[in-house]
């Protein structure tokens, strides 16, 4: 369920309110099949398979306003709050089992039930001032956040673990969980002109963000019939403190409409202190020093061609969950936990795309390629279930379970590739779209203390055929196979290729005045995944309108969604320890009334204030 609201007004000439409300509500039953191959060395075959159904339900309200004001020729304040409020509640059974070979490593009966509240509120206060000098200004924008959570959840399960002994154990457990989170910064921007073109700027930032997350899990205690025994190896008390100094400085130079560049570079001084109170007093503090260069290019050499070149650099600050030193065990078979030395990632991007057209011959061209990597990535180091790692007793958790920590890894690398062209067939009246498309990563990881590094190469084409007869018949035939090769240095006997493919036929039709005939036949073949993963099958809507109303801006329409029945979903994950193959119920044949009527313009007879908003900026807001 969902509602919708946008407003906006203006205040005489200077002062203008825009905002939107939006609420919905969304109630989601998956079953879920998951086939799971782990990459350790050549010798081991692990995996994981599950059996999962889920019921969630998930409730939102959110509130964006955005107040402007052009105090006079000189200054102006922008301010933009929003808020969101945020309800969750579900419960999992979930049946799981490890397996190496034909041994059976561990086993799962459990069933998990949440309940979460959140709130996200935050604020922005941007004011700006020009100088009787053109291009001289300064801006200062303040900001906070403000981002508590708290929720409450329960575990009963019953497990197997074959190692170091065979050991049947069963959890009753509940917990609370108390997340605060709240942040501030402020930025302080001059520009000042430099010859005709040119302009020189300089910043500086200050920011501050403080996390606190108080975890306890409790188990149930028969001598007093509740749940009264903390159990410490699960529970946490943790903090984190964030603190950011940087100074910039950069040149713009442009020549409208023809060129425009910019090129910055920021000093960023930053410190990370953790604390951890229960259940035993820690501390760990963090210095970083960074260069972030970053520059732009934009050159229109007339109105139809034009290429744009970009390189930005930014650091990634780890989430509280992957710092807190604490087991989470909503799966007991795949237990993860935190690691309180993480340290930031930096992270280096770099882009160029190219534009084309040519309006006389109704020509288009669009090229893009980019890349980057990342230094200190925050990746993953998995410890098996055959593994008797001593990192098991550190954290104080059951041998023979799968542990999964966060840690930094030097090594990551992504690349992705676009082109396509268009052009029209003038003989059938049609236009002929190609593209084709190369995606690129390498992720670092750690398996059972040895390195990993997962490549994946996509590479995909798409060809679209759509019509352009008659205002009366639209129709659109389109094809796009990709092929997958994923490849791993530690296991290669785990490399595997697969194909995904989608295939489509889009037909409308006016039939007669009024009345509007849609069809469309939608082809997935996946192949290459694991037993009993394969899909080849038909997706089928079809339906009919009648136009209604003055100017027909209403029409009632009747479709039937997935005539034949056949609907199903599949993905597939590579990641750096394992490729895993997950199969998900979906909705299938269905059939939907529906009445749309087109707002296209309010007309009371007066003359408007200001120009009415697109949906595009009503969207933003």
């Amino acid at each position: 369920h969902a509602f919708g609201l946008n407003y906006s007004e203006r205040w005489g000439k200077k002062a203008e309110l825009t905002g939107s409300y939006f609420f919905n509500r969304g109630i989601a039953t998956a079953d879920k099949l998951t086939n799971r191959q782990f990459v350790a060395d050549e010798t081991a075959n692990e995996r994981y398979d599950e059996t999962s159904n889920s019921h969630t339900e998930n409730t939102n309200h959110r509130l964006n306003l955005r107040f402007e004001w052009q105090i006079d020729s000189m200054n102006s304040i922008n301010i933009r709050p929003r808020l969101t409020l945020q309800q969750n509640n579900g419960n999992a059974t979930t049946l799981g089992a490890t397996t190496l070979g034909l041994q059976t490593l561990n086993s799962t009966d459990s069933r998990y039930l949440s309940d979460l509240d959140g709130v996200n509120f935050s604020n922005s206060l941007l004011f700006r001032h020009k100088f009787p000098k053109k291009g001289r200004t300064i801006s200062l924008d303040v900001s906070n956040g403000y981002a508590p959570k708290k929720g409450e959840s329960e575990l009963n399960s019953v497990n197997f673990y074959a190692q170091p002994t065979a050991t049947l154990d069963s959890l009753d457990q509940r917990g609370t969980l108390d997340v605060r989170s709240w942040n501030v910064a402020a930025n302080l921007e001059y520009t000042e002109p430099l010859g005709k073109n040119g302009q020189l700027l300089v910043n500086y930032r200050h920011s501050y963000q403080q996390e606190a997350s108080d975890r306890y899990i409790y188990d149930w205690a028969e001598a007093t019939n509740g749940y009264d025994l903390l159990n410490e190896p699960l529970s946490n008390v943790f903090s984190n403190d964030y603190v950011t100094r940087q100074t910039g400085a950069g040149y713009n130079f442009s020549k409208n409409p023809m060129l425009n560049v910019s090129a910055r570079i920021g000093l960023q001084w930053a410190e990370l202190a953790n604390e951890q109170v229960f259940p035993r007093a820690a501390t760990a503090d963090r210095t970083f020093f960074n260069v972030l260069p970053s520059g732009f290019l934009r050159i229109n050499f007339d109105k139809n061609h034009n290429l744009r070149l970009s390189y930005r650099t930014n650091t990634q600050l780890p989430a509280i969950e992957q710092l807190q030193n604490v087991v989470n065990n909503t799966n007991p078979l795949q237990l993860t936990a935190g690691n309180p030395d993480l340290l930031q990632a930096e992270q280096h991007n770099l882009f160029f795309r190219y534009q084309a057209s040519n309006p006389a011959k109704s020509t288009s061209l669009f090229f893009m390629v980019g890349g980057g990597f990342t230094r200190d990535y925050i990746g993953n180091s998995t410890f098996f279930a055959s593994s008797d790692d001593p990192v098991f007793a550190d954290l104080d958790v059951q041998p023979g379970a799968q542990l999964t920590l966060p840690t930094n890894l030097d090594g990551y690398r992504n690349a992705r590739s676009f082109f396509t062209y268009g052009l029209p067939i003038p003989k059938i009246k049609c236009n002929l779209n190609l593209d084709l498309s190369y995606n690129y990563s390498r992720t670092p990881g750690l398996v059972n203390r040895e390195l990993n590094l997962a490549s994946t190469n996509a590479f995909g084409t798409g060809l679209t055929l759509s019509s352009n007869i008659s205002d009366k018949i639209d129709f659109a035939i389109s094809a796009r196979p990709t092929w997958t090769m994923a490849r791993n240095t530690l296991r290669t006997s785990a490399n595997t290729e697969y194909l995904s493919q989608n295939s489509r036929v889009k037909f409308n039709w006016q039939i007669i005045e009024g009345f509007v005939l849609r069809t469309d036949l939608t082809h997935t073949l996946f192949s290459g995944l694991s037993d009993g993963f394969n899909q080849n099958f038909w997706l089928w809507n079809l339906g009919i309108g009648k136009k209604v109303l003055k100017n027909q801006r209403g029409e009632i329409a009747l479709a039937v969604n997935d005539l034949l029945s056949q609907n199903r979903s599949i993905q597939r994950t590579v990641t750096e320890s394992f490729i895993e193959d997950v199969r998900t119920n979906a909705l299938t044949r269905f059939v939907m009334l529906s009445f749309t009527y087109n707002l296209r313009h309010f007309n009371t007879g007066k003359k408007a204030s200001a120009p009415a908003k697109t949906e595009e900026e009503l969207r933003r807001w």
